[in-house]
């Protein structure tokens, strides 16, 4: 038996019309991004201020002398309080309203002030992709005047109960004071106090810790998580070339940061023998001085040198490249192109072996042009000081 069949086949086009979905903002894959916005909810809470009591003379004629003062009925009572946090409407930097914070830690005894946020419904929070890679952003202003500076910490806590802190110091105010228009305090995750709180878990946060300390007032709005590349240090990124030969190059060069002291610009590549440093300048250039880290692991924040660090001079009128650390020239190679300074230097002249890619090394410069010394990141001429040197990524 033969059946047939007639059907009519209307064609239809697959995802021929726009999505109306939003596709949500991350950094590195974490999503957790806003931590206020807007109104104060069931994951925020903040100390219950303590009050003191204060008796203070009511004076209905100035003219009155305290000994005329009738002690029954012209004496009020007024209650100090450490912390108040409301919300706001009409003042805001998005959405409809702000915080309104107001402390005075002295005013009623109060041993601790803080706010905590527990955003995304108190979730543990993975962070540990985005330690180098972002920053904690707030929105601050000043109820009224100039401030030039914030008296507040804060921390990161885990589900442990391990708390990571951070000053709000004049750096993290961007436009270096607190003004009547929106500014922002921006706590880069890599400038935390990572070195004394080594059990901190950055893949289980449970919330966000502003410290109150002496007073202050300020109105405060979205406070969300942001990109930000490291910390406060001055950071360059290296490429790491296979050998010798990718030297010569221009576009290994032309591909390579630019570190620009005073009237020159320095550039650095790796390959896995040596470390490379290209030099030029208007000026007359006397002197390099490098120092820099072979070890990622140490602590950043150290004020002294390890044996792992490096402290090289390089005199480009005599030509020879110096360890500072022993006094010993190194065995390296200088290419003097009039303003242009090409100088290679063996890592066994160092006594290490190699850089890791993806790590952040500390380096610092310093260049002497015409019997004056500039240098890169330190705020004082002092080599011996690894916090105050910068960064140095291996591409």
């Amino acid at each position: 038996m033969i059946i047939n069949s007639c059907m009519n086949l209307k064609q239809v086009n697959l995802f021929d019309e726009k999505s109306d979905q939003v596709i949500k903002k991350s950094i590195e894959n974490f999503y957790s991004l806003s931590i206020f916005n807007d109104n104060i909810n069931g994951e925020h809470w903040w100390t219950e201020s303590g009050n003191s009591t204060l008796t203070i003379p009511f004076l209905k004629n100035k003219k009155i002398l305290n000994n005329d003062i009738d002690q029954s009925s012209s004496w009020i009572k007024k209650a100090n309080v450490c912390l108040e946090i409301k919300s706001i409407e009409n003042i805001f930097f998005s959405g409809s309203k702000c915080m309104h914070w107001k402390w005075n830690k002295n005013a009623g005894n109060c041993e601790w002030l803080g706010m905590g946020f527990g955003w995304d419904s108190w979730q543990g929070k993975d962070m540990s992709n985005i330690i180098d890679k972002a920053a904690i952003q707030l929105k601050v202003r000043s109820v009224k005047g100039i401030l030039k500076s914030l008296p507040l910490a804060a921390c990161l806590e885990d589900y442990s109960g391990t708390q990571l802190w951070i000053g709000f110091k004049p750096q993290t105010i961007e436009s270096s004071v607190v003004s009547e228009e929106w500014s922002n305090v921006i706590l880069p995750i890599r400038e935390f106090e990572w070195e004394i709180a080594p059990n901190f878990d950055p893949s289980n946060v449970k919330q966000f810790i502003v410290q109150f300390e002496a007073e202050g007032e300020i109105y405060v709005d979205q406070i969300e998580v942001i990109p930000y590349d490291g910390g406060f240090d001055n950071r360059i990124y290296v490429n790491k070339v296979n050998d010798k030969s990718y030297i010569s190059e221009k576009d290994t060069w032309d591909k390579t940061d630019l570190i620009n002291i005073s009237n020159s610009t320095i550039q650095t590549i790796v390959d896995n023998n040596n470390i490379y440093f290209k030099v030029t300048s208007d000026k007359d250039i006397k002197s390099l001085e490098i120092a820099f880290s072979s070890n990622y692991k140490l602590p950043r924040k150290r004020k002294y040198m390890y044996s792992s660090d490096n402290h090289i001079n390089i005199n480009f009128k005599n030509n020879i490249v110096e360890n500072l650390k022993t006094s010993i020239l190194v065995d390296a190679s200088i290419n003097n192109q009039k303003k242009s300074f090409d100088i290679i230097i063996p890592f066994s002249e160092l006594n290490f072996e190699n850089f890791e890619q993806n790590k952040v090394y500390k380096i610092e410069f310093g260049i002497t042009e015409e019997n004056i010394k500039k240098v890169w990141n330190l705020s004082q001429e002092n080599f011996n000081n690894p916090s105050l040197w910068g960064e140095m990524v291996i591409k």
